[in-house]
C-alpha cells in the first residue's frame, strides 16, 4: 500500500512484510535499523531507512488539531445558520397570526376606548396606549366639567348665564369662556352667519330651554313665529382682554360649536401629555391627534350617533389627523302641537331649518371647522353640496328619504372604507384615497 511519510515528505512503498505503524514498535524499529537512539550520535541515516522523528510527531499532532479547528468551526457556522432560519420563522409566524391581523383591524386593536356622557351626549376616548387610559380619561373629566360650567346655558351658574343679566355691559371671562365665544364667532364668519351664537333665545322660544332628555318628555304649547336672530355681529368681544360684552335681549348659545371645540382642545392636550394617539368623541363631533394607529381611526358615520343598533345604516371612513363632525336633524328633536322640530336654528327664521338632510357629516383640519361647515349645510339646504364642493371639503349628506349625497373624495358606497386624512406640511387639509 501507499502512505504519506511525514519525515521523508515523498511516497514510499511499503513491502507485504511490513507491518504496524512506522516507528510505534520496537519490532518494526528493528527490522528497519531501529530509531534514533539505536544509532550513534552523528550517524547517517543509511539511504532509504524509513522511521518517525520529533519533528515528524509534532508536525502530524499540529495537522491533527487544525482539522480538528476547522471542524468545530464547520458546525459552528452550521448551528449558527439553524439558529438564525429558527428566528426568521418564527418572526415570520409571529407576523401572519398577530401582526397583519391587527394592522388590518386598525384603532379596534390597536387601542383603548372607553365610554360614558357629558354635556348632554355620548363620550368616547381612545388612546393607542392602553396604560394612559386612566389618566386620559380622568383628564377628559375634568376638562369637560370646565367647559360645562363656563358654557352650559342650563346650568344658572355657570358663567355664560351671567350675560342674561348683565345688561350689556363688558364683563371679564374666563380663559375657557374666551377661547369658547372665540370659536363661536370664527364659526360665525366662516359661514356667513349660518352658524350663529345669538340663536339662544330662538331655541327656548322652541321649547328648547332645558337639557334635551327633559325636552322629549314633552312641554307646554310653543307659539312659532318668524324673527331673524340678533346676529353675532352685535357681540362685543375682546379676545385680548378677555371681556364679553352681550346687549339686552341677546341669549348666547355655543352649542354649535362648543363641543366640537373641547373635543379639539382635549384631543391636542392629551395627545402632548401622554404621548400617544388620541381620539375624543363628543356626540356626532370627533377630534383626533398624536400618531394614530396603523391604518389611521376608523369612525362608524351613521345617522344618530347614539342609535344602539348595530344594523343601523353607515359608511365607515379612517382619518389619521384634523376632525369629522356630523350635524343633523334626527337625533335632538322633538314635537309641539303636532309639529316637528330640531336644535338647528335658521338665523334668518328663528325656526328650526327646513332642510332636505336629516344628517350632514364633513371632514376638516380640525374638528371645529368641521362642524362649523357640516351644520351650516344643513341650514342651506339644497344648496349645501355645491356650497361644500367649492370650499374643498369632503362630505356626505343623507337626505329624509335616505338618498345618500357624497362631495368630494368622500366614499360613494354605504359601508365602504373610503379614504385617509392627512395635513401637508402647510396645513392646507388634503386627502389621500385608499
Amino acid at each position: 500500500m501507499w502512505r504519506w511519510c511525514h519525515g521523508a515528505r515523498s511516497t514510499t512503498q511499503v513491502g507485504p512484510d511490513f507491518r504496524g505503524d512506522l516507528g510505534c514498535h520496537g519490532g518494526e524499529r528493528g527490522r528497519r535499523g531501529g530509531d534514533r537512539r539505536d544509532r550513534a550520535p552523528g550517524r547517517a541515516r543509511e539511504p532509504g531507512q524509513l522511521g518517525i522523528t520529533a519533528g515528524d510527531n509534532r508536525a502530524e499532532y499540529h495537522e491533527h488539531h487544525e482539522h480538528d479547528f476547522f471542524e468545530f468551526l464547520f458546525v459552528f457556522l452550521i448551528v449558527i445558520v439553524i439558529v438564525v432560519l429558527a428566528i426568521l420563522v418564527i418572526r415570520f409566524v409571529f407576523f401572519v397570526i398577530v401582526v397583519r391581523p391587527r394592522r388590518h383591524l386598525g384603532c379596534v386593536m390597536s387601542a383603548a376606548a372607553a365610554d360614558w356622557r357629558a354635556l348632554g351626549c355620548a363620550v368616547r376616548l381612545a388612546v393607542t396606549d392602553p396604560d394612559a387610559l386612566t389618566d386620559a380619561r380622568q383628564a377628559l373629566e375634568t376638562w369637560l366639567a370646565r367647559v360645562d360650567l363656563a358654557c352650559s346655558r342650563f346650568r344658572d351658574d355657570s358663567e355664560i348665564a351671567a350675560f342674561d343679566r348683565s345688561a350689556g355691559r363688558d364683563l371679564p371671562v374666563s380663559q375657557v369662556l374666551a377661547d369658547a365665544v372665540a370659536a363661536a364667532l370664527r364659526g360665525a364668519e366662516l359661514s356667513c352667519g349660518d352658524v350663529d351664537p345669538t340663536v339662544g333665545s330662538a331655541l327656548a322660544g322652541l321649547g328648547y330651554d332645558r337639557d334635551f332628555d327633559l325636552v322629549q318628555q314633552g312641554g307646554s304649547p310653543v307659539k312659532l313665529v318668524v324673527r331673524p336672530v340678533p346676529g353675532w355681529r352685535r357681540i362685543r368681544f375682546d379676545a385680548v382682554g378677555r371681556t364679553l360684552a352681550v346687549p339686552s335681549g341677546i341669549r348666547l348659545d355655543l352649542g354649535a360649536t362648543a363641543k366640537a371645540w373641547a373635543a379639539d382642545r382635549a384631543a391636542a392636550e392629551l395627545a402632548a401629555t401622554f404621548g400617544c394617539g388620541v381620539l375624543v368623541g363628543l356626540g356626532g363631533d370627533i377630534a383626533v391627534a398624536g400618531p394614530a394607529p396603523q391604518d389611521g381611526w376608523a369612525i362608524r358615520v351613521q345617522d344618530r350617533t347614539d342609535d344602539p343598533d348595530p344594523n343601523a345604516a353607515f359608511t365607515s371612513v379612517l382619518i389619521r389627523d384634523g376632525g369629522l363632525a356630523t350635524s343633523g336633524t334626527a337625533a335632538r328633536r322633538w314635537t309641539r302641537d303636532g309639529r316637528t322640530l330640531h336644535h338647528i336654528v335658521d338665523p334668518a327664521t328663528g325656526l328650526s331649518a327646513r332642510t332636505p338632510w336629516r344628517t350632514v357629516s364633513v371632514t376638516a383640519a380640525s374638528c371645529l371647522d368641521a362642524n362649523i361647515a357640516s351644520t351650516a349645510a344643513v341650514i342651506r339646504g339644497g344648496r349645501a353640496p355645491a356650497w361644500l364642493a367649492e370650499c374643498g371639503l369632503d362630505a356626505r349628506l343623507l337626505a329624509e328619504d335616505g338618498t345618500v349625497c357624497t362631495v368630494g373624495r368622500w366614499p360613494a358606497a354605504p359601508r365602504s372604507t373610503g379614504f385617509a386624512y392627512a395635513l401637508d406640511p402647510k396645513g392646507v387639509p388634503s386627502w389621500t384615497p385608499r
